[in-house]
């Protein structure tokens, strides 16, 4: 360590002093802060490492649970397969709606009883509009019934998919008793409603079909 040496004058004699010089040590007092970055950087990277071990730890205790059959909701149905079982099961207490379709089948309008779960009313509609597409046998899977509502009297089908084409493909007559059938279906099972009025994906046109989607269809 070096030493500085100080001479002091005292009556025409100098004395010499010694100090030690001393430099401070990072151990001696306050250490020097990391740059700002490798802090934000350091930081980041253990809420990164929590989360993804909070995440791998939660999953693999669910999937424990899971074989231990801990979480299993006994009463719960998850298959259309499942649905009808609960739907045909008698000693349920359960409330079940019989609506009676009315669909067009050799050159005529057939009906039969459909059965369903009474909840909302929307939601009758709208499986009983599914029920008949499915009935009538004139559409494939990609046309879907994808909202309805109602405005008094008037009931609003909103279709999506190739509606029209499929119409085409089944002539005038045909697609007439469809849409009479889908109207005295919900005329009979869902009062008020005595018309229905059919939107293409969501707009009112009637470009191409062999029926007039344009208006309002009701009974006579």
């Amino acid at each position: 360590m070096p030493r500085r040496v100080q001479k002091y004058h005292d009556e025409g004699n100098i004395w010499e002093s010694e100090e030690y010089r001393t430099k401070r040590h990072p151990s001696d007092g306050e250490r020097p802060k990391a740059p700002l970055m490798l802090r934000v950087l350091t930081w980041a990277g253990v809420v990164l490492l929590c989360f993804v071990g909070g995440y791998i730890g939660t999953s693999w205790g669910i999937k424990f649970l899971n074989q231990q059959d801990l979480l299993t909701q006994k009463d719960v149905v998850t298959t259309q397969e499942e649905v009808k079982n609960f739907i045909s099961t008698d000693n349920l207490d359960i409330k079940k709606l019989t609506v009676k379709l009315y669909y067009p089948k050799d050159g005529t309008i057939t009906s039969e009883n459909y059965e369903l779960i009474s909840g909302i009313k929307e939601q009758e509609i709208l499986d009983t509009m599914e029920k008949l597409f499915s009935a009538s046998k004139m559409f494939s899977k990609e046309v879907l019934v994808k909202h309805i509502f109602r405005n008094a009297s008037t009931l609003y089908v909103n279709v999506a998919g190739p509606f029209i084409p499929m119409l085409s493909n089944a002539g005038q007559e045909q697609s007439s008793l469809f849409i009479n059938g889908v109207v005295q279906t919900m005329k009979d099972n869902f009062p008020p409603i005595s018309e229905v009025r059919f939107l293409v994906n969501g707009s009112v046109t009637s470009a191409g079909s062999p029926v007039d989607l344009t208006i309002a269809w009701g009974l006579p």
